[in-house]
């Protein structure tokens, strides 16, 4: 049989002889008034069956069928999936379609391999029966609203919860901290932030495909978007001797009661708008506790360790009273628990088991011992694992390894399950990019780390181990076709080619630009105003062949990114609709080696007028205005990036601050073109080529002066530059 190229990988799939052709119009049966059976109507585009009309697709309940003989053709083994709520068997004979399922989750589950079979062999399905359930109970996903500021786009996550439940994601985590329109708070959201209604009519959806939507938190340390509030402010924490008024900390007081009561608002808002039993309040990484007058006193009586409990078993008990636990990230308990002595954190266990859900994060590969840790305290813990969209400029299709790494000592640890984190959607790059490693954890999640493995049920379903077998998906090019077959479509492998291009720290792309071969050269297109930057950064990187092999591999990536588009082009339908988006990488490598090559172009008409200064005045400014045409001729080069960020935007919600500094970037261009060409007038001598970018194009922070500051200060008001003090100097006092 042809490998079943459908993900997650179910644990069971036996061939049998024939195939069933679907026909065109595909009548369901089984279907009820529950909200997940309107779901699987939706995916399939279905019709329930009517009077005697055969139905294409029986969902069947177990529940339903307990004398056994509808369900008789099940195995022992396929009857012990189905003891999972989850877990469904499908079965592909001559005469339609079954599902057998024991709750609606089930049925819904077994629909999305349907469709996932449905891709790979169109409406000829093969006589099989494939059997299935989940090796974690929760499997999660987390999308970062806060810290890029990610705006709202309904379209957007009503097609990722189709998506993800698909990769039978059960859970989706919104990062939001406080960039939520809370109704009890008008504005602390700011612009476009998502709204109650938003949330409400989110979490019917996520209902229907058996999704927890679980809005994040963050009530103690990352509060920088409160605590910037000049009506917050006050509530920072900072120690009696310092004055908080002049604080920058992005942690908040945990004793006051004023802080108590604006996170109880938040909390209030969040349980009216989200039927989760969790909601995650953060407490991770917390740079300074015990120091303010109201909380000095505990740290005293009780350590870091009780102001922290105390501060989240009071959060915690107010959740209780919706019916409602917290979650918490585990890293300070881990940070706390290394210094307390053992009562102090049995105080914390006894404090915080009952109603505190801990997420451990451990984004570069396993933590056995942590989640061991947490398991054998009694915890209810959850492993965490990352994309790395923070450090990365495209998906880095290697990081699956590390996720694989951590969710199998989760499973070993017999943890709750686990979620694939995402943090900073902004400069460029957006988590719908990086999706490739969501259902890579999914993956790991639902089949075993392993790839497939042995059933479990119900509550027990983290303790057995799997069991390899010889028909699963490997973690490799097969994983990949499937997961290009599944998501967009595309049979050929041109798409994770393209990544593996784009992504791999030693590949075509990015080896050459090693060891700034992360988010730096992300940054140098989007988080900057300073066209020079990339230069500065890369000039030492960028020689001998390291140059051409850098051009190489763009052109490598960029026949790969056609071939996707084109096989996109011909599918029916044409291309998934954020498939397109999958380019933005390319287009940033392609502008920035533009930038690059027009740069040292500049530096040696630069240095060709530096020599022939005061020598041939002719030659001397017509290398400069030579410069600085070459300056302003890549303001061409910028139309089709500003094109990607803005449908980025209008899409994905991708934050417009990149869109502002690609327009400043291109003001300081006329700006520098201008100063050449006064500096071509000039009897100044050129400052070095260097300083453009050190002290032209932006602040020059210094302790005293920039050198050969009288030249800098002198000339047209617009050209003057000068140095600035960044913060106290710390010298030795007198």
């Amino acid at each position: 049989m042809e490998t079943l190229m459908v993900l997650p990988v179910p644990r069971r799939a036996e061939r049998r002889e024939g195939t069933y052709v679907m026909p065109e119009r595909l009548t369901i049966a089984g279907l009820t008034e529950d909200a997940g059976y309107a779901a699987i109507a939706a995916e399939l585009g279905g019709y329930p069956a009517m009077g005697t009309e055969a139905a294409v697709v029986r969902l069947q309940l177990i529940s339903e069928s307990q004398d056994g003989t509808a369900a008789s053709d099940l195995s022992a083994e396929e009857l012990l999936l189905l003891l999972n709520p989850e877990g469904y068997v499908l079965i592909v004979s001559a005469d339609g379609i079954d599902i057998w399922a024991a709750e609606p989750a089930g049925h819904l589950y077994g629909v999305m391999t349907l469709k996932g079979m449905m891709r790979q062999y169109g409406s000829e399905l093969p006589c099989l029966i494939v059997g299935d359930a989940p090796a974690m109970k929760r499997r999660g996903m987390q999308l970062a609203f806060a810290q890029g500021m990610t705006e709202y786009r309904a379209s957007y996550m009503e097609n990722l919860v189709r998506v993800l439940a698909g990769w039978k994601i059960n859970e989706l985590y919104l990062y939001l901290e406080t960039f939520f329109d809370f109704p009890s708070l008008p504005r602390l959201g700011g612009p476009g932030a998502m709204t109650a209604d938003d949330a409400r009519t989110l979490d019917k959806l996520c209902r229907a495909y058996n999704i927890k939507l679980i809005p994040q938190l963050n009530l103690l340390a990352h509060s920088g978007e409160l605590l910037s509030l000049q009506r917050y402010h006050h509530l920072t924490e900072s120690s009696a001797e310092s004055d908080y008024r002049t604080s920058s900390s992005y942690t908040m007081c945990a004793s006051s009661p004023e802080a108590d009561e604006l996170a109880d608002r938040m909390l209030g808002d969040l349980f009216d708008c989200f039927s989760s039993d969790v909601i995650c309040v953060g407490g991770d990484e917390v740079e300074n506790m015990g120091e303010c007058p109201l909380c000095k006193p505990k740290l005293e009586e009780k350590g870091k360790i009780g102001i922290y409990v105390d501060h989240f078993s009071r959060i915690m008990r107010a959740a209780s009273v919706q019916g409602r636990k917290i979650g918490i990230w585990g890293d300070m308990l881990i940070s706390h628990f290394a210094k307390a002595t053992p009562d102090e954190r049995q105080y914390a266990v006894d404090v915080l088991l009952s109603g505190t859900i801990i997420y451990d994060w451990s984004y570069d590969g396993g933590s056995f011992e942590s989640l061991q840790s947490f398991k054998e305290a009694g915890f209810e813990t959850v492993a965490c694992s990352s994309t790395h969209l923070c450090y990365s400029s495209s998906v880095h299709i290697g990081q699956h390894a590390k996720q694989l790494e951590l969710f199998a000592d989760a499973a070993a640890a017999g943890t709750a399950g686990g979620m694939t984190t995402a943090w900073c959607n902004a400069y460029g790059l957006h988590e719908e990019q990086m999706n490739f490693l969501v259902a890579s954890g999914a993956t790991a999640l639902w089949s075993g780390a392993d790839g497939g493995g042995s059933a479990r049920s119900g509550e027990e379903a983290n303790e057995a181990q799997p069991e390899p077998r010889s028909d699963v998906l490997a973690y490799g090019e097969q994983f990949e076709r499937a997961y290009s077959l599944q998501r967009y479509g595309l049979r050929e492998t041109a798409l994770t080619a393209y990544w593996h291009a784009l992504g791999d720290p030693a590949g075509a792309v990015l080896g050459p630009l090693a060891p700034l071969n992360g988010v730096d050269i992300r940054k140098c297109l989007y988080h900057t105003d300073n066209v020079l930057m990339m230069w500065k950064l890369y000039a030492a990187i960028l020689r001998g062949e390291k140059l051409a092999q850098y051009e190489q591999g763009i052109q490598y990536a960029r026949g790969l990114w056609d071939r996707v588009a084109a096989e996109a082009d011909r599918l029916p339908g044409g291309a998934d609709t954020y498939l397109p988006l999958q380019e933005g990488s390319l287009l940033m490598h392609e502008h920035l080696l533009r930038r690059f090559r027009i740069t040292e172009e500049m530096y040696a008409l630069y240095d060709k007028a530096a020599k022939a200064q005061y020598r041939d005045a002719g030659e001397f400014g017509s290398a400069l205005q030579a410069a600085a045409a070459r300056l302003l001729e890549h303001l061409a080069d910028f139309t089709p990036v500003e094109a990607y960020l803005t449908e980025a935007n209008r899409m994905l919600g991708l934050e417009k601050a990149s869109l502002l500094r690609l327009d400043a970037t291109k003001r300081n261009m006329k700006e520098l073109a201008d100063f050449l060409g006064y500096l071509a007038e000039s009897d100044r001598p050129l400052p070095a080529f260097v300083t453009l970018h050190d002290v032209f194009l932006r602040p020059f922070y210094s302790n005293w002066f920039v050198d050969r500051q009288h030249e800098w200060a002198a000339g047209p008001e617009r050209f003057r530059r000068y140095s600035v003090q960044d913060g106290a100097w710390k010298a030795k006092p007198f």
